[in-house]
């Protein structure tokens, strides 16, 4: 990749050799001043040839026919070009300018190498370049950073391609990594550059991009209608390849290498088996880490990526998530977001297809990615039903993280319980909206989500120290849920369910608090309030179930704040024939005959019974313990008698009903 580069920048000096002898007397210095660029590269190693020189005084046309470069050994290069032909052409303060230059029959060819052993080859039958201005000295040095300076200064209007086509072949049929399985071919229209100076580019458009591989290949066939790309930095996209190159200036170790880009209608397929359309792309600003993203790490991704059908042992699987890191943590990209996505494949169960309105990822650095969001997805699996989701997003997802702990996993070692609880906090949250949950053993819809957010941060051992759940769904009102079946009378179809629950870990105080914690029945009822469990400690617990439970247990109950409020429930359940105060006044009755009178239980009870006397009021219920009452005591034979009522007896209970 590094000698395309270089005959890249080898061409760009080409379309002015010759151009010091501008008077038709100078002639004979335009041919000295070709020669001595050829015997330059020739001393490097390269052998250059060309055909006669001519040059026209009256119309400043310079003519170079037949130019020939190669490159000898390992991975050779051969650069073809049946003639350059510069219009208008003058010379003012240090550079040579022209009209226009036209470049005619243009061949690159790459050998395979032993570690690349694919071969590359690009043909461009016609190139234009229209307002072209360069240097009048010419490197005399074959180096590639000497040929990157010159290029730097190389300015162009607008440079025109009207058609062109590349392709890779595969050397070594079967071998491991990219292009290493049959050919591969690109065939593109109407390549327009504009602006190019100082090593930029200021845009670039493409009309049509088509891909195309044989079967050995994957029978892969894709075409593009519409690219367009802003403020592309040249010289540090051919440093990329190992092209010594000047350095740009970095910002906070970034070097934006593209601005905005946007892609027309896109559709790829794979053999019979899948086919994708897009319908347009859009991206922001990528940049760059030089000192992290270079050659080599994309040589090795191309050398161990897997062939279709074969199976990597661990060690390669590891050693590719290793490099997947490496290029994670290596570029940042503002934002790129996909539109009008359509998939539908044969392989694994025919008939599976996707629909998705929109696919958006954003704030990608360092590995990790701020926001993944997909909007209105259909999937579609033979005997499922429909699988619809309006929104779906994860924030805060640690791709390189993730990775990481793939790479451990694919040595054939287990992740400790460390790297396990890493993957945890490889994710900061995700939500769901408009999602009809279906039932895929019926093909029932049973229930809706309308919201559902889940959050969590402030890791300590591995676990979030903050914590919370938003949801707002739809139940229907079948047997499926016999709490509700007094409402089914009433005209009520469904139950719309809001939760909003939330928890912290003071880290000074050992105290786990939960709140909000909020449960509301729409046109039924709320309940909301606290619960501060203590002595909750910090040592790791890992994933491990059992010390999870025994930590759990081992907490003491703090303060409890408990408020209902009526919203129409009462209400309705009083409407519906039942007597909603009844068990609860037959339930104190039985407390206050016990030979000793639960005082706890009874204030409850009595506060209820009154709450549920008058509809519309409020509830508030206060319980602090009386002294250590361990987590463990819930779950002991106290909760087998009257619900656990006896616990109440451990706490200083405050009730009170409001209108």
């Amino acid at each position: 990749m590094q000698k395309i580069a270089l005959a890249g920048a080898v061409a760009a000096g080409l379309a002015v050799i010759g151009l010091l002898g501008v008077p038709a007397w100078m002639q004979h210095r335009v041919e000295a001043e070709v020669d001595a660029v050829f015997a330059t590269l020739q001393a490097a190693g390269v052998t250059a040839t060309h055909g006669p020189v001519t040059y026209d005084y009256w119309s400043r046309t310079l003519t170079i026919p037949t130019l020939g470069l190669a490159t000898a050994g390992e991975g050779d290069l051969k650069t073809i070009v049946a003639t350059i032909v510069a219009h208008g052409l003058t010379r003012e303060g240090g550079a040579i300018l022209a009209d226009q230059v036209e470049v005619t029959g243009l061949e690159i060819k790459l050998a395979a190498t032993k570690d690349e052993p694919w071969t590359f080859a690009q043909a461009i039958p016609k190139l234009t370049v229209t307002k072209f201005a360069a240097p009048e000295m010419l490197p005399r040095s074959g180096s590639t950073l000497e040929l990157m300076r010159y290029l730097a200064k190389v300015k162009a209007a607008v440079v025109d391609v009207p058609q062109g086509e590349a392709g890779f072949e595969a050397q070594q049929v079967g071998g491991a990594g990219l292009f290493n399985r049959g050919k591969m071919k690109y065939l593109y229209t109407n390549v327009t550059i504009k602006n190019l100076r100082d090593g930029y580019i200021g845009a670039l458009n493409v009309d049509k991009i088509a891909l195309a591989s044989d079967p050995s290949a994957g029978g892969v066939k894709g075409l593009l209608n519409g690219y367009a790309s802003a403020d592309m930095d040249l010289l540090t996209m051919l440093s990329l390849y190992g092209v010594e190159a000047p350095a740009r200036p970095a910002t906070d170790g970034y070097v934006r290498v593209q601005g905005k880009t946007t892609m027309g209608t896109y559709t790829f397929s794979v053999g019979p088996g899948m086919n994708m359309t897009v319908d347009s792309v859009t991206s922001g600003d990528l940049a760059i880490d030089p000192t992290k993203f270079n050659r080599s790490i994309l040589a090795d991704f191309m050398k161990l990526s897997p062939q279709p059908g074969v199976r990597q042992s661990p060690s390669q699987t590891a050693d590719l998530a290793n490099k997947v890191v490496q290029l994670y943590e290596s570029f940042k990209l503002a934002d790129v977001e996909m539109r009008g996505m359509r998939i539908t494949t044969a392989f694994g169960q025919p008939g599976m297809g996707m629909v998705i309105g929109s696919m958006r990822m954003a704030g990608f650095q360092n590995g990790r990615l701020a926001e993944f969001a997909i909007n209105d997805m259909a999937l579609t699996i033979p005997g499922v039903p429909l699988v619809k989701i309006g929104h779906l997003s994860l924030a805060g997802l640690d791709m390189a993280r993730i990775m990481r702990t793939t790479a451990v996993s694919g040595a054939g070692l287990p992740p400790s319980a460390g790297q396990s609880l890493a993957l945890f906090s490889a994710l900061e949250g995700f939500e769901v909206r408009d999602y009809d949950v279906p039932d895929f053993k019926s093909g029932k819809f049973i229930g809706r989500i309308d919201t559902l957010k889940t959050a969590w941060g402030k890791f300590s051992n591995g676990l979030p120290t903050i914590t919370r759940l938003t949801m707002k769904a739809q139940m229907p009102i079948d047997d499926s849920q016999p709490a509700f079946a007094f409402l089914k009378p009433l005209g009520r179809e469904r139950v719309v369910v809001t939760y909003d629950i939330g928890t912290t870990w003071n880290e000074a105080t050992q105290a786990l608090t939960t709140a909000p914690l909020t449960l509301e029945l729409e046109g039924l009822g709320a309940l909301s309030g606290s619960i501060v469990l203590n002595s909750a400690s910090r040592q790791p617990i890992g994933l491990d179930a059992a010390r999870m439970l025994a930590a759990f247990q081992a907490m003491d109950v703090g303060a409890i704040t408990l408020k209902v409020r009526d919203g129409g429930g009462t209400k309705a359940y009083i409407a519906s024939g039942a007597n909603a105060a009844g068990p609860l006044v037959d339930a104190k009755a039985r407390l206050m005959a016990a030979p000793v009178p639960n005082v706890g239980a009874i204030t409850v009870l009595d506060a209820a019974s009154r709450f549920l006397d008058t509809p519309g009021q409020t509830l508030t219920l206060t319980l602090n313990p009386k002294s250590k009452v361990s987590v463990s005591q819930f779950s002991g034979p106290a909760m087998a008698v009257d619900g656990g009522a006896a616990l109440l007896d451990l706490f200083t209970v405050e009730a009170a009903v409001e209108k």
